[in-house]
């Protein structure tokens, strides 16, 4: 008898121990979530000063990771009642999801004129050693011309290996991370490179003949902004960069690493300026830095197009060793 009740009493402790780390884990991820909350609130807020400082415009590029964690966090509070805490989450969702929706809704396009062209944009990373990796990509996607950027004196030599099926091309190889360089398939009518922002780095701005019909291909790598001066050498490159596309007669297309998200108010001048259009529109987010990252991964990679020209289709890339994956657009002429 004495043995039984022992057994029932420690049963009863072990069930109340039990019930007392359910409650406590239950108030820690309650708390987590009030606090991630918090968190999300003050970088939706801190973007709101993007225009004027330099770290605020840092917080535009997260509302992707915004909205899935304010998500979360306001699943757990209604259903521990948090009710104050569980609006305060839904609303930092909601600010967050409507800058996300635009990329979703598809965008209604007219009938294509002319044969589908298909474009790279990758960012190799000068200190990348699988070259294969990005020789074997580039082959597969058989496209018809690509923008590659970081590359140095070695990266160039590898890259010649593709010289057979694109015999046409300019490169600006560098030592350190701004080297680029223009692949293609068809002739290049005329070729110009630039500096668009006071620290020297190269911008290439070609014509390439596209079945008969001219096609201005620019690609481009402005600084990351990393410090004051450099982000305000990346606005600089970037308000060039529109004063530039603007001149240009013909359709377009834009490819390059601009190191920035499109919830930058710096890109949604651009796109004013330049009258150049996303071509993530209808096709979702679309991150591609940090490449081993899921979580943190940014959309900073574009290809922006011109409003004669009709997007059908794009994509992020596979690994190639690089901390970009590389993105591939495919586009047409609209039919007037």
């Amino acid at each position: 008898m004495v043995e039984t009740r022992t057994r029932i009493s420690s049963m009863t402790q072990n069930h109340v121990r039990a019930d007392c780390n359910d409650r406590l884990l239950i108030r820690i991820v309650v708390w987590l979530a009030a606090c991630g909350s918090v968190l999300a609130a003050l970088v939706t807020l801190a973007a709101m000063g993007a225009r004027w400082n330099s770290i605020c415009e840092l917080a535009t590029h997260w509302p992707l990771q915004l909205t899935v964690s304010t998500v979360l966090a306001c699943s757990v509070l209604l259903v521990s009642r948090r009710w104050k805490w569980a609006g305060l989450a839904g609303t930092i969702a909601l600010v967050n999801a409507i800058q996300l929706a635009p990329l979703f809704f598809p965008q209604h396009h007219g009938a294509v004129a002319g044969p589908i062209c298909r474009a790279i944009s990758v960012n190799v990373h000068t200190t990348n050693q699988e070259t294969n990796r990005f020789i074997e990509f580039a082959r597969s996607q058989d496209a018809d011309f690509m923008v590659v950027m970081e590359i140095d004196d070695r990266w160039r030599e590898a890259i010649e290996e593709l010289g057979d099926d694109y015999p046409f091309s300019i490169y600006r190889p560098r030592s350190d991370n701004f080297g680029i360089a223009l692949l293609s398939r068809h002739v290049i009518r005329s070729e110009r490179v630039a500096s668009l922002d006071d620290s020297g780095v190269p911008t290439i701005i070609a014509t390439v003949d596209f079945h008969g019909q001219p096609l201005n291909v620019v690609g481009t790598h402005p600084l990351p902004p990393i410090g004051r001066r450099r982000a305000a050498l990346r606005d600089q490159h970037l308000a060039r960069l529109g004063e530039v596309v603007l001149q240009l007669p013909h359709p377009t297309i834009v490819l390059g690493d601009l190191n920035v998200t499109s919830w930058s108010p710096c890109f949604r001048d651009l796109l004013k300026q330049s009258d150049l259009q996303d071509s993530r529109l209808g096709f979702g987010v679309q991150p591609t830095w940090p490449s081993n990252s899921w979580l943190l991964r940014i959309p900073i990679d574009h290809a922006l197009v011109s409003r004669d020209l009709i997007v059908t289709e794009r994509f992020v890339g596979p690994d190639i060793g690089s901390d970009h994956r590389p993105i591939v657009v495919e586009f047409a002429r609209a039919s007037r």
